[in-house]
């Protein structure tokens, strides 16, 4: 009996909570999640990539709030600490670029992949992979790269 109870509380939860919105089991979508600011955002894409493409764990700072409206800056304040370095030299795959659009700070980014697409999550818009140019390579304020792949070009994604 208590088995069964069991059962039927879990299968509650996955009706309830989809597994891609609380990471209960497997990994998230990339492309085509819903976005919920400050738990499937640009920020999460970026943290869900790394971990899905190269093993890194990233520091979650999402919030849940306009916080480039607040006076914040969020990603200017932690792209180092998070382990992303400025480089010289042309963009690869793997590589984050933080945007600003319509916003007084940077408040976007996406993660550039083979053939000049762009993995990204806007506000109000479901994850997808575009072509990188025009509006959203004219709102590029960084492009920065894990520091781990500096020196190991290698380590081109497989996504």
């Amino acid at each position: 009996m208590r088995q069964k109870t069991i059962k039927a509380i879990l299968a509650h939860a996955e009706s309830a909570f989809p597994t891609e919105c609380c990471g209960l089991v497997g990994e998230r979508p990339l492309e085509g999640r819903q976005f919920i600011l400050g738990h499937a955002d640009c920020w999460s894409l970026i943290m869900d990539y790394y971990r899905q493409q190269y093993g890194i764990i990233l520091p979650n700072y999402s919030v849940d709030r306009h916080w480039w409206e607040e006076g914040e800056n969020l990603y200017m304040e932690n792209w180092h600490e998070c382990g992303f370095r400025e480089f010289y030299g042309p963009p690869q795959p793997g590589d984050v670029v933080i945007m600003q659009i319509s916003a007084p700070v940077p408040n976007h980014a996406g993660i550039l992949l083979e053939g000049n697409m762009l993995l990204h999550h806007l506000c109000g818009q479901l994850s997808q992979r575009i072509p990188y140019g025009g509006y959203y390579q004219e709102r590029m304020v960084k492009i920065l790269r894990f520091k781990d792949m500096l020196s190991r070009p290698d380590k081109a994604p497989t996504y």
